[in-house]
């Protein structure tokens, strides 16, 4: 889950043993992946992972202009977005907020093993999202204003995850 120490806007993803995915608290941009953009003060399931059985979670922070955004991947290597995407974080070529976890297609068609979400922060930072797959390949998306993304150039927005150049 995510923290929002601007508007104290708490977050929570829970990952049960048997595969499903849990939430509670702000949704304003549909992080919690159950569909709705509504506050939740008690837990509910991530009905859009249902039928998948998911392996980890992952969660970024958010601050009070924009909202958390968040992150599944199945026991399949699957990778799966939902919430803020003013960026294009999610990976999925626009900037359009997701309600509901969707599939990341596009870049990579390898096991998905780790994501890191860089929420917002006091540097201005909106949002941007890493992959690493299971060849050892990186994969970036989102805020890149000061070209974080090391795509070789400082272009935000909508796009695919886009493979990192000069990794090694």
């Amino acid at each position: 889950g995510g923290y929002d120490g601007a508007t104290f806007r708490p977050w929570t993803l829970a990952l049960k043993a048997d595969g499903t995915v849990w939430g509670a608290g702000d949704n304003s941009s549909g992080q919690l992946g159950d569909g709705t953009t509504t506050f939740r003060n008690t837990f509910v399931q991530s009905s859009s992972l249902n039928g998948i059985n998911v392996a980890k979670i992952y969660g970024s922070a958010a601050d009070g202009a924009t909202g958390g955004f968040s992150a599944a991947v199945s026991t399949t290597g699957r990778l799966y977005m939902s919430g803020y995407n003013g960026n294009g974080q999610l990976g999925q070529n626009d900037t359009t907020n997701r309600s509901s976890f969707q599939l990341v297609t596009g870049a990579f068609d390898t096991k998905v093993t780790k994501v890191v979400l860089i929420g917002s922060n006091d540097e201005g930072s909106t949002g941007s999202a890493y992959v690493l797959d299971n060849e050892g390949n990186l994969y970036s998306a989102g805020y890149n204003a000061g070209g974080q993304l090391a795509l070789g150039n400082t272009t935000s927005g909508a796009r695919f995850f886009t493979k990192v150049v000069n990794t090694g």
